[in-house]
């Protein structure tokens, strides 16, 4: 954290001076704040790894997918959270040290996005099983959803690495600097920044938000009228832990993503200092929220999972 009676605290394009003592306040409440939310989050997801590794669908494309999702979400915290609770709660600098710091940010936009598409995964995962539920029994396996794991970080890693070329050309190439800066001016954004928009922000908001109408629409076909057996009460289940998480997604990211990706600060620039910076603490915590909110998403909206949960701790409870 800088030192002094000033004290520069950016996001992305966004700098404010104001008196040190304020905003060192704000932000000293905020880094606070994260130690519970990465200890909600590490407890959260860890269970939700043991959960699916014990459960039928480990052999399955869900088990799989719901893993990777919960270990994406870790290390976000890890890179995400944690970072800025060292930051706003320690006098230690990382802002100062440029290529750590926007590295850091690439490797959070990494697992970030991955993320997001982790959970597009999952929507078309849960679509299959419910509206093409015979063909999902022989397409849908471990092996498919491994190899799909592996195709949305291959997918992501290429476009972040020319995010961080992006970033790295900006701040050691002074001709490439002059071409974005005119473009701020003249209201262009350079390449890999609309990368970002369509793949962190674009892309997965839209196939959730398709994928889980349908989804929706089909649940409510099959379940009028009709009484389940224990399979399609099993499959509904999950099917509910799904669509509660990408309502925790919608609600937890868009505000962010808004504000960043398509550059609505007109509403920040008008507040003073401290009120700025109160708002881009908020905001990202709200973010960094997603990332621990899944694991009581789950107990909260599935019955299957709330009973493994359940069983899990009696379990370590009998072992202790």
């Amino acid at each position: 954290m800088a030192t002094g009676n000033v004290s520069n605290v950016s996001l992305y394009d966004v700098t404010v001076n104001e008196p040190y003592w304020t905003i060192d306040r704000i932000n000293f409440a905020f880094g606070m704040a994260y130690i519970p939310l990465i200890l909600s989050s590490l407890f959260g997801n860890v269970v939700i790894v043991i959960i699916m590794m014990n459960r039928k669908e480990r052999g399955s494309s869900t088990g799989v997918l719901f893993s990777a999702l919960a270990v994406c979400d870790i290390i976000v915290t890890f890179i995400g959270p944690l970072k800025f609770a060292i930051l706003d709660t320690t006098k230690i600098d990382l802002r100062s040290n440029l290529a750590y710091f926007e590295s850091s940010q690439v490797l959070f936009l990494i697992f970030q996005t991955a993320s997001s598409w982790l959970l597009v995964g999952i929507t078309f995962e849960r679509f299959m099983v419910t509206v093409y539920p015979l063909v999902s029994k022989t397409l849908l396996t471990a092996r498919f959803a491994i190899i799909e794991v592996i195709a949305i970080y291959a997918v992501v890693i290429a476009i972040q690495v020319g995010r961080l070329y992006g970033y790295i050309s900006f701040v050691f190439l002074p001709q490439y600097q002059t071409y974005v800066l005119r473009n701020k001016v003249d209201g262009g954004r350079p390449t890999y920044f609309w990368s970002g928009v369509v793949v962190s922000f674009l892309g997965p908001f839209v196939a959730i938000l398709i994928g889980s109408l349908f989804i929706v629409i089909k649940i409510r076909k099959t379940v009028s009228g009709r009484k389940s057996d224990n399979a399609s009460k099993r499959v509904l289940s999950v099917t509910r832990n799904l669509l509660a998480a990408n309502m925790a997604f919608f609600l937890t990211a868009l505000p962010w993503y808004i504000i960043n990706f398509l550059g609505f600060y007109d509403f920040l620039n008008d507040m003073g200092g401290p009120e700025r910076i109160l708002m881009v603490n908020m905001l990202r915590y709200v973010l960094y929220l997603n990332q621990a909110l899944n694991f009581y998403v789950y107990v909260i909206s599935g019955q299957k999972f709330r009973q493994d949960t359940w069983q899990l701790f009696a379990k370590l409870c009998n072992k202790g």
